[in-house]
């Protein structure tokens, strides 16, 4: 099903919207319960690898075009134990007019629910305008991975910082109170610092948001190690928010470096939330 909508002569724009919500069964493993799509988003059937429902929601484009708009909405109750991944990186290609693209994310995890959010790089092409907004509320106790990998654009064909403008903003919110907002800005007239120090490029950006009860000692804690299998070329830090909530960075020259660091991130964790079996697939 899609949802074209014309705003001018000429020019249209393609709506979608994907909501998920992940409860327990009577037999009480988890199983979807609201699953609703449409424009952008096509869902692989779900399935349990025997951690968690996995669910792979595919951009049925292949990509993100001028005025395009996306709505998200991953829900996990108490209990239900889940992961949403994308398999491919989602492109955002050159806008010829003067419109933009947009995307908002909106992520809830009730206390004892579990969720993993595994997109692929996004990546702005030479001359694109696009916005992220994602929302996140987590109960006490919850736990959640959710990574947002960005990209500095093409970078297989020399491009780098070269979109207009791309605005992530993320907003986390605990037990009801406001705990992050932080806002990345980048483009090619603007934080080029951010991916750009003293003449050495790092294309590469990926920002993990993790939850779970102790979440901010376990990571400190792992965080030598974790940061030791990086290549030269990759930086890792951590910031502990509250002690169940904590962000890795990892800032790098090469995909494949920073890839491998997600890993090990990833088999370290796999006790806190259920991650580990997809890894293999980012």
């Amino acid at each position: 099903m899609e949802a074209v909508v014309a705003d001018a002569p000429g020019v249209s724009r393609l709506a979608g919207e994907v909501d998920l919500r992940f409860g327990l069964a009577g037999n009480e493993r988890t199983s979807l319960v609201r699953r609703y799509r449409t424009g952008h988003f096509h869902l692989g059937k779900a399935y349990d690898d025997g951690r968690q429902l996995v669910v792979q929601v595919v951009n049925t484009t292949a990509g993100i075009f001028e005025n395009d708009t996306l709505h998200s909405h991953f829900a996990c109750d108490s209990g239900a134990r889940a992961c949403v991944l994308s398999p491919s990186s989602n492109q955002v290609y050159a806008m010829p007019g003067s419109g933009a693209a947009s995307s908002r994310q909106h992520i809830e995890v009730r206390s004892g629910g579990s969720l993993t959010v595994l997109p692929r790089w996004l990546v702005p092409h030479r001359g694109s305008r696009f916005e992220q907004v994602t929302t996140i509320e987590l109960e006490p106790k919850a736990r959640l991975f959710y990574l947002e990998p960005v990209s500095a654009g093409r970078n297989s064909s020399g491009e780098f910082l070269e979109t207009e403008s791309l605005s992530c903003r993320v907003d986390i919110r605990a037990g009801g109170r406001l705990i992050l907002r932080e806002h990345l800005l980048i483009g090619n007239r603007a934080n080029r610092w951010i991916l750009e120090r003293r003449g050495e490029r790092f294309p590469y950006l990926a920002t993990a948001y993790v939850a779970f009860p102790g979440a901010a000692g376990f990571i400190e804690r792992d965080l030598a190690g974790i940061a030791g299998t990086a290549g030269h070329s990759t930086r890792a830090g951590v910031t502990a928010l509250t002690d169940e909530l904590a962000v890795i960075r990892l800032l790098g020259k090469n995909c494949t470096e920073i890839t491998a660091t997600l890993k090990a991130l990833y088999a370290a964790l796999r006790d806190e939330v259920p991650i580990s079996p997809v890894m293999g697939r980012i």
